[in-house]
């Protein structure tokens, strides 16, 4: 059985096989709790209490970590668009400059990362 708290501080038990009557706001009180890994969830009176306002902080930060993992992710794919012999050998990368635009588009989203990014389109290499 697995034990989660909602935005109300109820505390729910559920079997692997209910996971569908978990309340949407719930989340899991894991059995390894400790108030680092879990600052929206703190311990009063040997009660455990959901704070609503540290789990959006918590999970806004894993918001903002996510987008910039992919945002690193994504610019490592075009590395290769950057390299000078891509461009000026045979064949040619045409739109080199399309890809230089993507890459500064992105890297603004690994130094400053959004809650919400709306990723560039990558550019479609053309070649000579």
């Amino acid at each position: 059985m697995k034990h989660y708290i909602d935005t109300n501080n109820e505390i729910w038990g559920f079997d692997d096989n209910q996971t569908a009557l978990i309340p949407n706001d719930a989340v899991e009180i894991p059995s390894s709790y400790t108030a680092a890994q879990y600052p929206f969830l703190s311990l009063k009176d040997n009660i455990i209490h959901f704070d609503n306002i540290a789990y959006i902080a918590n999970s806004n930060s894993e918001k903002l970590n996510d987008c910039k993992f992919k945002a690193k992710i994504l610019l490592s794919n075009t590395d290769w668009a950057t390299l000078f012999d891509v461009a000026s050998g045979s064949p040619c990368l045409t739109n080199q400059s399309d890809f230089i635009k993507y890459r500064e588009a992105v890297r603004k989203l690994v130094v400053s990362p959004v809650l919400e990014p709306e990723w560039p389109e990558i550019p479609v290499a053309q070649w000579s």
